[in-house]
């Protein structure tokens, strides 16, 4: 529970902490007696710390997090801006709060860049592939992507991105998803528009913008062809040596199985 003031009860407060007061919720190893919320390793250091929580059940206040994505993605990450003050999240996304105080269409133009294949370029580096070819982000390695800073931007460069980034969406609700190969071609123009503004704004000449395509397009199609099971005489985005697999000697038949003919035609 996150509470911003001791004197705040919100429906159901008193009977949540009574809850995890009574009720043996804690893992415990089997050689161990049950545990309730209380006596967890945390809830007792959050008891202890008064200075900064109210008590065991406070998990420290909210935080507004206008931005987010999932942890992991299986083509792209896509970050999106949470508009709702109730939508809580929880480990399976990353979320990103700034520094200062932003406006809607600062906030959407920095979306936009994140939703670029400039922005995607650092996903695929600093995100860990994993099984099956999805892409993780966590803190660290999300903090290391770098966003575009809003506050430079003139008002008419940030109104641009801005409307750019509302024209990906309402394109993407109309397809009605951005997580299939499919969806994500017929995105791509819009994806192309972005790019060629964020380009200009950040001064890189064409050649490079083309470069970064071919390098995120590298990452993307080698994260997804694990999905596919490999074939044993080449490996799909890293050229195709090949690979033949050595030939087995044919055994010969036991001593048993051979005709003594066969010695004494050699003598």
């Amino acid at each position: 529970m996150c509470v911003t003031d001791q004197e705040t009860h919100c429906q159901g407060k008193s009977e949540f902490i009574r809850w995890g007061e009574t009720t043996e919720l804690v893992r415990v190893k089997a050689d161990e007696e049950p545990k309730t919320a209380i006596q967890s390793m945390a809830s007792a250091g959050r008891e202890k710390d008064r200075k900064r929580f109210f008590g065991w059940y406070d998990l420290g206040g909210v935080l507004k997090a206008p931005i987010f994505t999932s942890r992991r993605a299986q083509y792209h990450h896509r970050f999106v801006m949470s508009k709702s003050p109730d939508l809580a999240i929880d480990d399976g996304f990353i979320t990103f709060i700034p520094r200062a105080q932003l406006s809607e269409i600062q906030l959407t133009a920095t979306l936009a860049s994140l939703n670029s294949d400039i922005g995607r370029l650092f996903t695929e580096i600093y995100g860990r592939a994993t099984g099956g070819g999805v892409i993780e982000l966590d803190d660290k390695s999300a903090g290391k992507v770098p966003i575009l800073n809003c506050n430079k931007l003139s008002d008419n460069q940030a109104r641009v991105l801005s409307e750019l980034f509302g024209k990906l969406e309402t394109e993407t609700r109309r397809i009605g998803e951005a997580e299939t190969q499919d969806s994500l071609e017929r995105l791509q123009p819009i994806i192309d528009e972005i790019d060629v503004k964020i380009a200009e704004i950040l001064g890189l000449k064409a050649a490079i913008v083309e470069r970064i395509k071919e390098i995120v397009k590298f990452f993307f199609e080698r994260r997804v062809s694990r999905i596919e099971k490999a074939s044993p005489e080449s490996v799909k985005g890293e050229g195709e040596p090949t690979i033949t697999p050595p030939k087995k000697k044919k055994q010969e038949k036991p001593m048993a199985d051979k005709q003594i003919t066969r010695w004494i035609e050699k003598t």
